[in-house]
């Protein structure tokens, strides 16, 4: 049996870290690789203080309710009560990379991934950040628990939900009332200033170590006060 829990202090935020790490990398996920970072200790305190900061997030786990009560999956679910680019999209400074070039690749993949937000999220919402479970407790009902949660969560305060979904979980999130709505394709390019030989080669190093491939994701998106079901209109754009 499984049960839902918030993490509301950095040591449970720290403690469910080997679950994240288990997830993202089996298989492996472009997007957590470069933003997680080389160092876990680094990892675990910027990702609590950008929790801290933002007063709509809300870090949940499930874990087993008996036994060892180990934490199976985890998610962060992100309330906005209203446009939360009324004051532009800063992005995060690339500072937890020590080396130039996966620096700018993960600039680049950061770039994609955040800058596309405020066309599609420009108006209260609910966002899906993260949602993982441990390889070896998918498909026994995590996913769906952390799903619901933040699917409770929308229809209390009547809002509609967005997901930028790895592939592997576009299924999960369509069996909870999602619809896809376009893929966004996280990607880098060799810059003018990295083109001499030695900058080029360890570039592309880099690119390969984080970036190995293009890495697709998959914008979801939940209406107001209910599932998606297929055949009913799409109002997306509208429902703002």
């Amino acid at each position: 049996m499984l049960e839902v829990y918030e993490i509301n202090t950095k040591e449970e935020f720290e403690a469910a870290l080997p679950v994240m790490i288990d997830a993202y990398t089996k298989p492996f996920n472009t997007l957590y690789e470069t933003i997680k970072g080389p160092s876990d200790d680094e990892f675990v305190t910027r990702f609590w203080h950008w929790h801290t900061a933002d007063p709509g997030s809300q870090w949940i786990g499930v874990r087993k309710k008996d036994g060892d009560k180990a934490t199976v999956g985890v998610a962060e679910w992100v309330l906005h009560e209203s446009n939360p680019f009324e004051q532009g999209n800063p992005l995060p400074p690339v500072d937890w990379w020590s080396d130039v070039y996966t620096q700018n690749v993960t600039e680049q993949v950061v770039s994609t991934f955040f800058g596309g937000r405020p066309k599609v999220m420009s108006r209260p919402h609910v966002l899906l950040n993260i949602c993982c479970v441990a390889p070896d407790a998918r498909r026994q009902g995590a996913g769906r628990l952390l799903m619901n949660w933040g699917r409770s969560l929308a229809d209390q305060k009547g809002l509609e939900t967005f997901i930028e979904a790895t592939i592997d979980g576009v299924r999960l999130y369509e069996s909870t009332g999602f619809t896809q709505v376009e893929p966004i394709i996280l990607d880098a390019k060799l810059p003018e200033k990295f083109k001499g030989e030695d900058d080029k080669k360890a570039w592309l190093e880099a690119r390969h170590r984080v970036l190995p491939r293009p890495f697709p994701v998959m914008l979801m998106w939940r209406p107001k006060g209910a599932d998606w079901k297929e055949g009913d209109e799409f109002h997306f754009l509208e429902s703002g």
